[in-house]
């Protein structure tokens, strides 16, 4: 339970009740207190909201993120109910499960910090997971053993997008999904990591700083995709153990998640 939720359900039955029920204001596209006015203004004409409506907003916002919240932390359970178990792999192989490993943990890292409500740091990881994933494909499908060394020595000079088109050119898949994704929000993942402006501007308005400012169809967004990376991570691991059953269980389950 994140600690809005808390805060929320320690308050009175009958206030919970009132901030459930608020509806939108048509005119501005904000919830309505069913009043005449909405809003507080102060001396500028700088809208102010109030604080019952503010915690309004955020409970519906939760609850909207909720459901989506569930399903991830769902999906991370059973990747670690069906990929605990030992691998037996070479040097350059195991890079590359360490990679996978990461990237679901940080699925895991993202499914906590969007229980905290603490969606900067959370979007931060974007980056960061698609990283791992990325550097663990290129690992087991196209690196070399004299690229593993200088991998291990943090000298390898390959950027990432060359690694993403090494890996789909490797398995047939050339401008396939990871590359592209890449070339389209690339620069965002960099911005919400390396506190550039997208990660800022989504922290503040004239009234508010905090998850409130974070629109919650972009949280969910957020959420998916995490969850893909993990859910591809962990396919890939599951082809390291030799179990085809495992195998073809996590891509069964990669597949109901797309669809």
């Amino acid at each position: 339970m994140s600690r809005t939720q808390r805060d929320f359900e320690a308050r009175p039955a009958d206030e919970q009740e009132w901030m459930l029920k608020n509806t939108w204001c048509d005119a501005c596209g904000e919830a309505d207190l069913g009043m005449s006015s909405p809003h507080e203004y102060d001396e500028n004409g700088r809208v102010y909201v109030e604080e019952q409506w503010r915690w309004s907003f955020i409970v519906r916002m939760l609850m909207t993120i909720g459901s989506h919240l569930k399903k991830q932390i769902e999906i991370a359970r059973w990747i670690n109910g069906h990929l605990t178990r030992p691998f037996s792999v070479d040097r350059k192989r195991q890079l590359a499960l360490a990679c996978f490993d990461l990237a679901i943990e940080h699925h895991g890292g993202i499914c906590l910090l969007c229980t905290s409500e603490l969606y900067g740091p959370m979007y931060a990881l974007l980056r960061v997971e698609f990283e791992a994933l990325g550097r663990g494909l290129w690992l087991s499908h196209v690196a070399k053993d004299e690229d593993a060394d200088k991998y291990e020595k943090d000298e390898l000079d390959i950027g990432f997008g060359t690694l993403l088109n090494l890996v789909e050119s490797q398995v047939g898949l050339p401008n396939g999904p990871l590359s592209t994704l890449k070339s389209k929000h690339w620069s965002i993942f960099c911005s919400f990591t390396h506190t550039g402006y997208q990660a800022l501007v989504r922290r503040v308005t004239q009234t508010h700083t905090g998850p409130i400012n974070y629109p919650a169809e972009e949280v969910i967004s957020a959420l998916s995709l995490a969850g893909t990376f993990a859910l591809l991570a962990a396919a890939q691991l599951s082809s390291m153990t030799g179990d085809h059953d495992l195998v073809n269980t996590t891509l069964a389950k990669a597949r109901e998640y797309a669809s």
